[in-house]
């Protein structure tokens, strides 16, 4: 079962949570590592592209406008309004 301070890439509590634009959480390693993978040719350092889709919702994210540092406190905040 899915935990709401859980990452759901990694399913770990949010280490370093981001935020993406469309207001999705993912620790700062997962959107690492997928910004890589959908950014990055295979094999180089050589971007091939500044977007990728959200793995929650598909919705583009722009490298360079994601990964929105969130503090905890902020975290805690979203989620206690979404359950109210």
């Amino acid at each position: 079962m899915l935990r709401v301070y859980e990452d759901h890439i990694c399913m770990e509590t949010f280490d370093s949570p981001r935020i993406l634009p469309c207001q999705h959480n993912l620790c700062k390693r997962c959107l690492r590592t997928l910004a890589w993978k959908h950014c990055v040719l295979s094999g180089s350092h050589v971007m091939k592209k500044t977007d990728f889709p959200c793995p929650s919702c598909r919705h583009d994210c722009k490298l360079g406008k994601v990964g929105e540092a969130i503090t905890e406190d902020k975290l805690f905040a979203r989620f206690q309004k979404i359950g109210s």
